[in-house]
């Protein structure tokens, strides 16, 4: 529930994004890691998956946790 009010003041407020990145970067990164295995590679999709969630921020219905929706725009971006 927090989250999902997060992301609608994300929608208003740019400044709650860095609040937002910092609850779900280490899983985030820890997820793309798992799958590649290069820490470098690892960094750079987890930054790309936050860029494309901010970007497309106004689609974001709750469907559950926000992790869960970050980790399917990995599966866009590193297939």
């Amino acid at each position: 529930m927090f989250e999902k009010k997060l992301v609608k003041k994300l929608i208003f407020d740019e400044g709650e994004i860095e609040t937002l990145i910092q609850e779900n970067y280490k899983c985030i990164y820890r997820y793309c890691f798992y799958h590649v295995r290069n820490r470098e590679v690892a960094q750079d999709i987890t930054q790309d998956v936050f860029l494309k969630f901010i970007k497309e921020i106004d689609r974001y219905k709750e469907y559950g946790r926000l992790k869960n929706y970050c980790k399917k725009f990995y599966q866009g971006l590193h297939p």
